[in-house]
């Protein structure tokens, strides 16, 4: 076949930008070391770090492939990073991903790398031998090239640079301008050629220190009867600080400093052009054509027409319907582990060996719900681990993951077949990302993976001082609702003792064995009981008591003085405590604890006490409302989680009788 090129635009841009060129020239040079470098510490940077990335540079551009008549993309690296002590050594653990379709792979070249130190007055140098470089398969599309840098000790340097050629023009090299570690100087430059039109994304809390474009001059090309020059886009960000990811974040991938490409558009010699980024509906034809996607499913109905009696479903309703039918999935199928939008195996072979990855499951609960009658879609979306979808460029590359869309009266449920813990109406906490695409024809509809039904777990305590005062006997008593019930069935089914190690923690003995309520069924709220002694807390005539047993969280999660991204805590979230304190004779509580209320959109905490007879009883209860919250919230929930955690564990005191003071 004939292939056909024609100039393409240039790289389009996401958003709007002016375009200058800044003097910018670092002090750092690739393989030019000198002693003030090897004399840096970790003092010199934010958070006196392990190692920092002097520099990081990449570029990428392309290459004639005379074997193929057409271009093939190039990427190099250079890169420089200081090691300040054994906290960075990780950082001398290299690893270079190559990406492969199964028939081809990409290929690197002019690897080098060597490690510089101080030693005995004078700079030392220790290349890399290339017989200690390795390959790791990571999945079917990935392989690693492996190496660890030689010599490596608190002080060294290590540089490293390589260049990979790809026939994958889909592949143009992303760019992470920050990193776990500070990184001083990082660019990226793309020389372009009239070929190809790409469009990107960058990530980022602030413009780049350094983006500008053109076209460079200096240098003539030809392809076929085409003469150009490159057109040349750099970006360069400085002093970039570490990343740091506090508690609740979705995926770092979110929130890095980054730049990414998607190919958008190649442009023919005929005139016309083949569009790469298509339009969302045509995505949804698409798939639904799929062999392992649309056809999959309804390969399955027919499957299901002839093996499933749906003399079981007679009389249920839609809801009934719904349990059913994962329930079915869930008992005839198990989940192999993997993810995926697509099924990993063909119907035949998903059915003979009863296991398959989560399209399988998946879409095959699609095909049962609708070969039962009811309005079922399934639904793509990316985990949270995997990073939020962004609507703007229709591209199937960012979702890796399918669920079940399903009409239940007059409400929409989300449903997966893949955990046996999970309640029939819920999706997996590994998918309560922003949002998912609804594959269905004719339409376009995004729906909303969040919930805000909260989660809630209530601990009901009940204490008892033993005959000689020297340490109390409790019974918890503990239930939880969906989410927290899922995370407890899975913490019971993996190791049933596990159960007991938040109590063993904050010192309780354990009396006897673990109680549990409906660890096997899905559908109920879960319940455990354990019976414990906990020493307390005798000064003189008083005895010291925290009614919670210390079960509450006492460390604040928020810790940073401000946050530059949302606090996501997957979802809504109630956490309750009941204690009841029998007083011992003799003794008489010395003062309630204060009273103390929030109410508000965001937040909401009661805690208060009643004393009636020789009986205390403490509640206190806080609700995280939303799933999300905006970072500018951050400085409220670390206030109120200052408060939760005073008031929450605070103790009692109780005074022998003769010993209170008269006022």
């Amino acid at each position: 076949m004939k292939k056909h090129w024609l100039i393409a635009l240039p790289l389009l841009l996401s958003f709007s930008a002016s375009f200058g060129v800044v003097p910018d020239k670092p002090r750092f040079v690739y393989g030019q070391i000198t002693k003030e470098d090897l004399e840096l510490k970790s003092s010199d940077f934010p958070g006196d770090p392990g190692a920092a990335y002097e520099f990081d540079r990449g570029k990428s551009g392309f290459i004639v492939n005379k074997q193929e008549s057409g271009f093939d993309v190039t990427f190099e690296r250079k890169t420089r990073i200081k090691i300040f002590n054994k906290a960075g050594y990780d950082y001398s653990e290299i690893e270079i991903p190559l990406y492969t379709d199964g028939n081809s792979i990409e290929q690197i070249y002019k690897l080098e790398a060597c490690t510089y130190n101080w030693e005995n007055g004078k700079i030392t140098k220790t290349p890399l031998d290339l017989k200690n470089v390795y390959e790791e398969k990571i999945n079917a599309n990935w392989i690693d090239k492996k190496f660890a840098m030689p010599n490596v000790k608190d002080g060294s340097i290590i540089e490293y640079s390589y260049t990979i050629i790809s026939p994958y023009k889909f592949n143009l090299h992303d760019w992470y301008f920050q990193h776990r570690i500070p990184t001083v100087y990082s660019e990226y430059s793309v020389a372009m050629i009239p070929f190809y039109e790409y469009v990107f994304t960058l990530q980022s809390p602030a413009n780049p220190d350094v983006q500008e474009s053109y076209e460079d001059r200096s240098i003539s090309r030809r392809f076929g009867t085409v003469e150009y020059h490159n057109m040349i886009h750099r970006f360069v960000m400085k002093d970039v600080p570490a990343f740091d990811d506090e508690e609740y974040i979705t995926s770092d991938e979110d929130h890095l400093r980054k730049i990414d490409f998607q190919l958008a558009a190649i442009h023919f010699s005929d005139g016309h052009s083949t569009e790469i980024i298509s339009t969302w509906p045509d995505l949804i034809k698409e798939l639904l054509k799929d062999h392992d996607f649309g056809k999959y499913i309804k390969s399955s109905k027919s499957y299901l027409k002839k093996n499933f009696n749906e003399n079981e479903i007679k009389g249920k309703s839609d809801n009934e319907k719904l349990a059913y039918a994962v329930d079915y999935v869930k008992k005839n199928f198990s989940w192999d582990g993997r993810y995926g939008k697509f099924a990993s195996k063909s119907l035949k072979e998903f059915t003979r060996e009863q296991t398959g990855n989560i399209g399988n499951l998946n879409l095959f609960l699609t095909a049962l719900l609708q070969q039962m009658g009811m309005d079922a879609e399934p639904v793509i979306l990316s985990t949270r681990s995997n990073g939020q979808i962004h609507s703007e460029y229709p591209m199937l590359q960012g979702f890796n993951y399918v669920a079940t869309l399903v009409k239940v009266g007059d409400k929409q449920v989300l449903a997966d077949a893949s955990e046996p813990y999970c309640p029939f109406d819920l999706l997996p906490d590994r998918c309560l990302s922003n949002k998912g695409l609804v594959v269905k024809e004719d339409a376009q509809d995004w729906v909303n993976l969040r919930t805000y039904m909260p989660s809630a777990t209530i601990d009901n305590i009940r204490i008892d001082f033993t005959s000689d005062l020297d340490s109390i006997k409790a019974k918890i008593t503990r239930k939880a609702t969906l989410y927290d019930a899922f995370r407890l069935r899975k913490t019971y089914k993996k190791a049933p003792d596990n159960l007991t190690e938040p109590f063993k923690e904050h010192g309780m003995t354990m009396l006897g064995d673990v109680s549990t309520e409906n660890m096997d069924n899905a559908a109920e709220r879960v319940g455990m009981q354990v019976e414990v002694q906990s020493p307390d807390e005798i000064i003189k005539d008083r005895i010291y008591v925290a009614p919670f047993l210390n079960l509450p969280v006492s460390e604040n999660p928020f810790k940073q003085n401000s946050r530059t991204y949302p606090v996501d805590i997957t979802y809504a979230k109630t956490r309750t405590f009941v204690a009841t304190i029998t007083i011992p004779d003799g003794y008489t509580l010395q003062s309630l604890p204060d009273e103390y209320t929030v109410d508000n959109k965001r937040i909401h905490i009661e805690y208060k006490g009643l004393h009636s007879g020789n009986q205390v009883v403490i509640t206190g209860t806080y609700a995280l409302k939303s799933p999300v919250y905006a970072a500018s919230d951050y400085g409220n929930l670390q206030f109120y989680f200052t408060q939760i955690i005073k008031r929450f564990n605070q103790k009692l005191v109780f005074v022998k009788s003769d010993g209170l003071t008269k006022s």
